[in-house]
């Protein structure tokens, strides 16, 4: 694990260096290293939850007693939330990659189908039919038991047909994980598999190396996520760093990042956005550089199937970043 207050620039410049040979990798190649990911997550399920659990429960004064019922509540929370759920994650990822390479496109739970946009949302820029499709849950892993009662539906722009939306498909998954570059990830979540799914979009999905700062108080966390992804780190794709902001400040000015990805904090997105000298820099950065998620590693609203129409259309239009699914980016 790397200290807060550690030189930046050797570090990004093997990440960069990384990026550019990563980017060029096959599909099955990308599949192997998300295998291996999977592998190295399975190996650290239980000492991950036990740090959660402690750092969580320790006050200013010193730790606080829990008792023996509520501790095996913790402890299923936190393995559900944080290896768990990145260990679905790395093993989803290497399955989507492998059918990317077998078959051009991953396998769906069921056949994308078309869907009428409701009439009281819709309007003269808005096509009247969407593309449905099923993500939720996915047959060979454990959803049917960890999400049992749940499924999950992304709704896109209909181009014209199923045939032209899986061929739109099938082009993005060629061209998927070629962005290069560095991607700065301030993990501060109270979710602890928050940064590391955060870690494995950018890789897998955007294809960019990652320097994860941890907050101060996840420092127990670090060395158990470096051993969690050391696949990733072997592959010179991934940096931990437990840190300050001031370290954050300087990784944030550093020419090698060219992404920055937070958890929740709107005020310091707007300070990276306006470069007002607020923030960590003079001048502003493109938006597009920038991505804040609020508490989600999956950018979408769970809503009752009688939630009125109007709220949900006053929600942002969001591109779709389900793991490697690199469906037509667009929220509908």
């Amino acid at each position: 694990m790397l200290s807060s207050d550690f030189d930046c620039g050797p570090v990004l410049a093997r990440l960069s260096q990384a990026a550019e040979v990563w980017r060029g990798r096959s599909a099955c190649d990308r599949a192997k290293l998300a295998q291996q990911t999977a592998k190295a997550v399975a190996g650290e399920v239980l000492v991950w939850a036990e740090a959660a659990i402690a750092f969580k429960s320790t006050a200013p004064d010193g730790p606080v007693s829990i008792s023996p019922a509520l501790q095996q509540t913790l402890l299923a929370e936190e393995l559900a939330t944080g290896p768990v759920g990145t260990l679905r994650l790395a093993m989803l990822t290497a399955r989507v990659w492998d059918e990317i390479d077998r078959q051009g496109l991953p396998t769906l739970t069921s056949v994308p189908r078309l869907a009428h946009r409701p009439v009281v949302a819709a309007s003269p820029a808005s096509p009247a039919t969407l593309v449905e499709v099923d993500v939720l849950p996915v047959k060979p892993l454990h959803d049917q038991t960890i999400f049992r009662g749940h499924a999950a539906t992304v709704r896109c722009a209909n181009p014209g047909s199923i045939d032209t939306f899986l061929n739109t498909w099938e082009d993005g998954c060629r061209t998927a994980a070629a962005a290069g570059g560095v991607a700065l990830v301030l993990g501060a979540g109270n979710v602890t598999g928050l940064a590391a799914a955060d870690a494995l979009q950018q890789i897998f999905v955007d294809g960019r190396a990652v320097l994860l700062k941890l907050h101060p108080v996840q420092a127990a966390l670090a060395p158990i996520l470096e051993n969690a992804l050391e696949p990733l780190v072997a592959a010179g794709l991934l940096a931990i760093v437990t840190g300050d902001a001031e370290l954050a400040t300087r990784a944030i000015a550093a020419a090698e990042v060219t992404h920055i990805h937070l958890t929740g904090g709107e005020s310091t997105f707007r300070r990276l956005v306006a470069g007002d000298g607020s923030g960590p820099l003079q001048s502003p950065l493109p938006v597009s550089w920038v991505m804040s998620r609020h508490g989600s590693s999956c950018r979408a609203a769970i809503l009752s199937r009688h939630w009125p129409i109007r709220p949900i259309r006053s929600l942002p239009r969001l591109p779709t970043t389900h793991p490697l699914l690199a469906l037509p980016p667009r929220w509908c």
